[in-house]
């Protein structure tokens, strides 16, 4: 399973629940410096899409300058890009970094710190193909059991969510909202958990985690074997052995 793929798990269950949940969409929005707008404000995600090429499938997804080289916009796309409009008219957008579990930010990279320039750099002078506005703000999007690895690039976002805390307060999100386009997975045996190292030192799995971790198992495991053996790391409270079963593919 490529990057995207495994992002899409994760970020297209919130994009679609904007769409279709105006109180998951006040809620999302109360997370962030537009709290206060939040009460009214429209998602403009059939704009978004018409202003795109015919090409894309999405509203959402992989938004990025073709022309800028300021280093907020070279070489760097935002995961979800949300615009919305208030009820006084004026637009503003939420740029958001979706980080699947098994991903990180690169030691010596810039992408953490490129979101909060490029949503500047698109409010007023937004991409050809991104809806006008007039202000923005960040968010990381990430499952609570990475925010330890993510310390020092979290500071670079206006506000962090994480999954368990989306599936928390909306169960329907991952719990049982439709994924689509999934690249198909490799089937992982149960050995892997013998064979998997666990000298990560990674702390177990909470309980309050393990219903979450159930719906992750549903939606990222294709084959009966590869059930079976993240479920067997589940009740072992394995987080090492979890992860690099439902996460990873081999």
């Amino acid at each position: 399973m490529n990057y995207g793929a495994s992002e899409l798990k994760y970020a297209k269950p919130v994009a679609d629940e904007l769409v279709v949940n105006p109180e998951f969409r006040r809620w999302v929005l109360s997370q962030t410096k537009f709290a206060a707008r939040a009460v009214g404000a429209r998602l403009l995600h059939e704009e978004m899409l018409r202003a795109r090429s015919k090409t894309a499938k999405f509203w959402w997804r992989s938004h990025y300058s073709e022309k800028c080289t300021c280093p907020g916009c070279r070489g760097q796309e935002a995961d979800l890009l949300a615009i919305f409009e208030d009820a006084a008219g004026e637009r503003f957008a939420l740029h958001v970094e979706v980080k699947h579990p098994g991903d990180s930010f690169k030691v010596d990279g810039h992408q953490a710190e490129a979101y909060p320039i490029r949503a500047r750099c698109w409010a007023g002078d937004a991409p050809e193909k991104v809806l006008g506005h007039s202000d923005a703000t960040t968010m990381l999007l990430c499952s609570a059991s990475r925010l330890g690895d993510y310390e020092q690039h979290r500071g670079h976002f206006g506000s962090v969510l994480t999954f368990e805390t989306v599936a928390g307060q909306f169960p329907g999100v991952y719990g049982h909202g439709e994924v689509a386009e999934i690249a198909e997975r490799e089937t992982i045996a149960g050995s892997l958990i013998e064979v998997f190292d666990t000298s990560q030192g990674l702390p177990p799995i909470p309980e309050w985690q393990v219903e979450f971790n159930k719906q992750m198992i549903a939606h990222h495991c294709t084959s009966e074997a590869q059930k079976a053996a993240a479920m067997k790391a589940l009740d072992a409270r394995d987080r090492s052995a979890f992860d690099a079963i439902v996460y990873t593919t081999i």
